[in-house]
């Protein structure tokens, strides 16, 4: 993964710690890379010089996406019904785990890496999920 450096004040600084220590939050790159992931799903793609080609990539890979939401959640749920079916020909796997008032879904995406991407901008643009987490296996 690159690395990329920049300045910020003291006190951004010691925000970024403080976050960092928490449990929820492993590091400050992780902390950084969910704050662009968040910004990039508020964004619509067209406003991003098209020179920049961040979401082409040629590599194909397998991700599993894991979701939890709330079972009486309707809107929630047809958020992601519409990010199924718009993504339909890469999802080649799906399961829901109903637990208390909880659903875990996990989706089984086949792709191309760039497209894995703007999936995984769009679920980072719900905003009820109560967890989130993907992993790309290869």
């Amino acid at each position: 993964m690159p690395i990329i450096s920049f300045s910020i004040n003291e006190n951004l600084k010691k925000f970024l710690n403080k976050l960092a220590s928490k449990k929820s939050t492993p590091n400050q790159s992780m902390i950084m890379r969910n704050a662009l992931l968040q910004l990039m799903s508020t964004m619509e793609t067209s406003e991003i010089d098209s020179d920049l080609s961040i979401f082409e990539s040629p590599k194909s890979i397998i991700g599993n996406v894991i979701m939890v939401v709330e079972n009486d959640d309707d809107a929630t749920s047809k958020k992601i019904i519409k990010l199924e079916l718009d993504y339909g020909d890469a999802i080649v796997g799906k399961s829901q785990y109903i637990y208390t008032e909880y659903r875990t879904i996990l989706l089984v995406f086949e792709g191309k890496l760039g497209e894995f991407q703007k999936f995984i901008t769009e679920i980072n643009g719900i905003e009820n999920l109560k967890n989130f987490r993907y992993v790309i296996i290869n």
